[in-house]
């Protein structure tokens, strides 16, 4: 279970990575709910298994076996962690790309305000109502 838990979340963070990667934030921002879902799914899983009692260890015939559910095969969790150190990289890159054009947008705005009105003399600057809206 927990394994398969591990799988989701991997494949939600790659979707929000592909999607990131391709510039479409809209999409990206649309697969939040399923990314903290995930998220949720699995730490509480986890966390049920840290906390669940080992079972008696009788005489052991062979080498040990994970119990199901307590352990996800290394290979699924080293996916995860991958996918999200790639998200993570991914999600800083569209930070800093949306960054600069918030800077982009302000310095326009106010290089506008202070803009030279007849005979070289600057003009006031005249209050400006901005908004910048981005769907979730």
């Amino acid at each position: 279970m927990l394994a398969d838990l591990a799988a989701a979340l991997a494949d939600t963070l790659d979707r929000e990575t592909a999607a990131l990667r391709q510039g479409n934030y809209d999409a990206a921002a649309r697969l939040a709910p399923a990314k903290l879902a995930a998220v949720n799914a699995f730490t509480e899983a986890a966390a049920q298994a840290a906390a669940a009692p080992l079972p008696a260890d009788p005489e052991p015939e062979g080498p040990p076996s994970p119990e199901p559910g307590l352990a996800a095969p290394i290979d699924v969790l080293d996916r995860l962690r991958e996918a999200a150190q790639t998200n993570s990289a991914a999600l800083e890159a569209a930070l800093a790309v949306q960054g600069r054009i918030v800077e982009l947008v302000t310095g326009a705005l106010s290089a506008k305000a202070g803009a030279p009105v007849g005979y070289g003399s600057p003009a006031p600057a005249p209050p400006v109502s901005f908004v910048l809206s981005v769907k979730a």
